[in-house]
């Protein structure tokens, strides 16, 4: 079962984020970027390259697997929130979901050391760009405005 998760943080997981950024985490993505100028990035020979996104105290560090070719691949391997140096949370991520359009990973695991708490989210099926009517977004029972 699932939560909707309104806007503002989504503490009803325990992880202290804002819901944007557990958005973005989900679906293998990263929140807005604030200062794309202050970005720096850096491979390994292994393959793995990081991007750090710096805004304000906050840096956000993104792992990605690159394998160049003659359709090169870009897939996430997991990101971390830092402020002033405090990790806020990491997301880890496993195998690719099947027959996704692009690098969806299956499973994320997140967790937030400080706090002591860590959820894995495993998808059972992924469906991509597809139409979404507008009752989708009509929040029923506890969670009506």
């Amino acid at each position: 079962s699932g939560h909707v998760v309104r806007r503002g943080r989504a503490d009803e997981l325990g992880l202290g984020v804002e819901a944007t950024e557990l958005c973005a985490v989900l679906s293998g993505t990263v929140a807005e970027i604030a200062r794309p100028e202050d970005a720096r990035a850096y491979c390994a020979e292994d393959g793995i390259c990081v991007v750090e996104l710096p805004a304000g105290d906050l840096v956000r560090r993104v792992s990605v697997s690159f394998s160049p070719g003659p359709t090169p691949l870009v897939r996430p391997v997991a990101q971390e929130l830092y402020q002033a140096d405090r990790l806020l949370y990491r997301a880890r991520y496993g195998r690719e979901a099947d027959n996704a359009p692009g690098p969806l990973p299956r499973t994320i695991m997140i967790e937030n050391p400080e706090k002591k708490v860590s959820i894995t989210v495993e998808y059972a099926e992924a469906d991509v760009n597809v139409p979404v009517s507008d009752d989708a977004f009509t929040l029923e029972g506890e969670y009506a405005p």
